[in-house]
């Protein structure tokens, strides 16, 4: 089975040129480049987007059970620039994806990858996310990564992402700390 998760509701996600959240309780955010997918109400692909899927890794690797903590959090799901109809991207399983992270304005890493280096095909990772579960249009899917990216590259505060995917744009974003207040 594929690893499929709820990554969290419109109030957790930002999009392009916002700024990304990092855990007050993590010291070790990392960034996850993916193609993503946004769904009609039928569980095909309407249109694709950029992600940059957000995760506390020192936080998920403690225990499984702290996975939503991990990945559920304001600012932890980035898309966009834009939303490209589906019809208008020929091949989705081979785009070149590019993920850049700077630091005071040096470039501190990139790395390249492919989408057709994911491990599931969109259509199996479609199959389980709506097998017993309804999801409704506009559902973001993201697909895992297709760029490697080492979990020692932590992502700082003030640091920003670059994330590009042929025919899809550039998606740009710095990360900042992120306010808890109880009530």
């Amino acid at each position: 089975r594929p690893e499929i998760f709820f990554k969290g509701l419109d109030r957790h996600s930002v999009g392009h040129k916002d700024l990304f959240g990092l855990r007050n309780d993590s010291e070790q955010t990392i960034v996850e480049a993916e193609l993503g997918c946004i769904l009609n109400g039928k569980g095909g692909i309407a249109a694709y987007t950029i992600v940059n899927d957000i995760t506390a890794w020192d936080i998920e690797k403690e225990c499984p059970l702290f996975l939503n903590y991990a990945k559920i959090f304001q600012g932890s799901c980035v898309f966009g620039p834009g939303i490209i109809p589906a019809f208008a991207i020929e091949d989705p399983l081979n785009l070149e994806v590019v993920c850049s992270m700077h630091r005071n304005e040096e470039k501190i890493f990139e790395a390249k990858g492919s989408t057709s280096e994911m491990k599931r095909s969109l259509e199996e990772m479609i199959v389980f996310l709506t097998s017993n579960n309804p999801v409704p249009p506009g559902t973001l899917l993201c697909t895992g990564t297709a760029v490697g990216i080492p979990h020692e590259i932590v992502v700082l505060e003030g640091d920003r992402v670059d994330i590009s995917i042929d025919q899809l744009g550039e998606l740009s974003n710095q990360a900042s700390k992120i306010s808890h207040t109880r009530k």
